[in-house]
């Protein structure tokens, strides 16, 4: 069976869905194996979502090691969808990231290339561009037509922008720099399209690269009072789903991405039998609806397919939240049974529908900054392998592997040389967390799967990062023990044991520095409760207090020690883990609780500090403790000045 490798960027984009979605039914048409490299999402899709996830877009230069795995594929061509991956190759240019897959046949699409080493295929960007624009002009009345243009390094989005302004000249209208903005095919371009609005009031239209960014002009247009279909015309680009969902509807030029696709297939199988290299144009159409009308109306066609799209999808949603959400979670609860820890994820697997998939690890992970070259591994072992909806869960020590010369197709057990087939279309995914790489996922393809696995992955890799953490810690718990790293009371790691778990810690973490939280607890009134109730009493508050911490900061989120009389520290692993305002509650319901034990005369009561910090190799918690303690001042005026109940 012949393999063609896809690589494919920006699959956030529907463009790239849809792109996917084609090839995959035509792959399995014409008899070849697929294996799918999901690279980056933009930027600009993740503003989309929420503002603070563009912070995790820092280490968007960790989904693009997906590309050196095509090593163990055994791959006889590829295809590269070179128009998903501007601006998103990092350092390399499109022609270094070609001839970086050596002597493998290539067909690029969406981009110009040398025809003489690539066949390549391409939409027909101009002649649709150019008509569209010219019904606004001839038929809409249109005198002043605004450009939300794509990627300025896009050949696509180059050739559409050209189109609209050769139309522009040809019909002797005018044409300014203020009347062009550029965005990133994404949602997230409502900065651009605010700007281009603002400056240019008395527009008639608004011409966009595509349809995800018609919709974000849709919005702002809501925004500042401007009824699309009447008050300004919108027009977008590709003929996406999202064209009908959009009240009025969106007028678009339509790609034939079906078409592309498997003319992209066509091209690679001639290549691996030995054909010339080609390029190929595919018409597009001008696609007219409510959003060039100039008349306000009903949409029944917005409503019908909108409502049908949400009954469809809900059902599906609520299932994939729930079930992707509680992934670390539950793998963290086996995080002492390294069966049981990628058992757990193996069933999330199957239950958000992977009939097929293959989890593979490095030796051992790897950090990796944005400046350093990726080496790829020379091997992986496998730790999940679902087939038929079955999965199987290995150790590291049940040694599965695969090397560049074995390749992909085929695992085996080196003891036992057993085969595991891996027929039919994949999609690679790495896994990572920040700046530590650990491995792969491989599911069996399918573009609705997308979104909801690239999510699980993220989950995932959440939990190998704290799972890494949690064996670091517990190999650093057993060289402490015997060295006075506890405290005598309560069995909690004391000063110098926390203290030494946070340096190797900090040693073990110096390439990522994580952000952490330092809370400092100090048990109220302690000195009350020895005075009025002896000290063995305020032993048993102590004791009291350590068991209330311990439960409520339970697992590998946490580290817990007595540093004082009355005084805890608890260093919180991760501080966008939780806020310190849910910390503090969840501490103070504790405490509440056995504050209505009847037969203790005396409140447990809580007095909480914190302090956020970046964890560096530098780092003493001592002067950490310090820095919080000072914050306990403020807290202490909202506790009980007597620890007595009142009978």
């Amino acid at each position: 069976m012949k393999r063609i490798g896809i690589m494919i960027a920006n699959i956030s984009s529907v463009y790239a869905m849809d792109l996917l979605a084609s090839i995959f039914d035509h792959a399995g048409k014409k008899g070849v194996q697929v294996f799918v490299f999901a690279g980056t999402h933009t930027n600009g899709f993740l503003r989309s979502l929420n503002d603070s996830a563009i912070k995790y877009t820092n280490y968007n230069y960790q989904c693009n090691v997906v590309y050196d795995y095509y090593k163990f594929c055994n791959l006889d061509a590829i295809i590269v969808s070179a128009g998903t991956f501007s601006g998103f190759l990092y350092g390399k240019t499109l022609t270094q990231f070609l001839e970086s897959f050596g002597d493998i046949p290539i067909v690029v699409t969406e981009q110009e290339n040398d025809v003489s080493k690539y066949s390549i295929v391409r939409t027909d960007n101009y002649a649709s561009q150019y008509q569209l624009c010219e019904h606004l002009i001839r038929e809409r009345g249109c005198k002043k037509i605004l450009i939300l243009a794509g990627p300025e390094n896009n050949d696509d989005a180059i050739e559409r922008l050209t189109a609209i302004k050769d139309c522009i000249r040809d019909n002797g209208l005018e044409f300014t720099d203020e009347m062009l903005e550029y965005g990133d095919f994404s949602p997230g371009v409502q900065e651009q399209a605010t700007r281009l609005l603002a400056h240019n009031m008395d527009a008639d239209a608004v011409m966009c690269g595509n349809d995800l960014m018609a919709e974000a002009v849709y919005k702002v247009c809501s925004n500042i009072g401007l009824k699309v279909g009447k008050d300004i015309i919108v027009t977008g680009f590709d003929d996406a789903a999202v064209c009908t969902q959009l009240s009025p509807t969106l007028t678009t030029v339509g790609q034939d991405i079906d078409k592309i696709a498997e003319t992209a297939l066509d091209l690679a199988i001639e290549l691996i039998g030995g054909g010339e290299h080609r390029a190929l144009k595919i018409p597009s159409k001008v696609i007219l609806r409510g959003s060039s009308s100039r008349l306000e109306c009903f949409d029944p066609e917005f409503f019908t397919n909108s409502l049908q799209a949400a009954n469809d999808k809900y059902d599906l949603l609520l299932k994939q939240v729930f079930l992707i959400s509680n992934i670390s979670h539950d793998m963290l609860l086996n995080v002492d049974d390294e069966r049981a820890f990628y058992a757990s994820a193996a069933e999330k697997l199957v239950s958000l529908g992977c009939n097929y998939a293959w989890m593979m690890l490095m030796e051992e992970p790897k950090a990796r900054e944005a400046t350093e070259v990726w080496e790829c591994p020379d091997e992986l072992y496998m730790v999940i392998k679902i087939e038929d909806s079955i999965p199987e869960v290995f150790c590291k020590h049940d040694d599965i592997r695969i090397n560049q010369e074995i390749g992909i197709g085929h695992f085996r057990n080196a003891a036992e040389d057993t085969l595991f087939d891996t027929s039919g279309g994949k999609t690679l995914f790495p896994i990572f967390s920040g700046a530590m790489q650990y491995g792969l996922l491989m599911v069996d393809s399918n573009a609705d799967m997308m979104y909801p696995i690239q999510l699980a992955i993220s989950q995932i890799a959440t939990a190998m990062t704290y799972y890494t953490q949690h064996n670091e810690i517990v190999e650093h718990s057993v060289q402490l023990e015997g060295d006075s790293m506890t405290d005598d009371l309560t069995q909690m790691l004391n000063t110098r044991g926390i203290s030494q778990a946070m340096e190797r810690y900090a040693s073990f973490m110096a390439d990522s520095e994580p952000s952490m939280r330092l809370l400092v607890v100090e048990l109220n009134n302690l000195k009350e409760i020895r005075d009025k109730k002896g000290h063995d009493e305020g032993d048993v508050a102590i004791l009291t207090m350590a068991e209330a911490l311990s439960s409520v900061f339970m697992g590998d989120h946490y580290m817990v020690a007595h540093v004082g009389d009355d005084e805890f520290a608890i260093i919180v692993m991760d501080s966008y883990y939780e806020s310190p305002e849910e910390e503090r509650e969840r501490l103070e319901d504790y405490c509440d609780t056995l504050n209505q034990d009847i037969f203790r005369e005396y409140y447990i009561e809580p007095v909480i500090g914190y302090l956020d910090f970046v964890l560096r190799e530098d780092t003493k918690v001592e002067d950490l403790i310090k820095e919080a303690e000072m914050t306990l001042a403020e807290d202490r005026k909202n506790r009980r000045n007597s620890a007595m109940k009142e009978f």
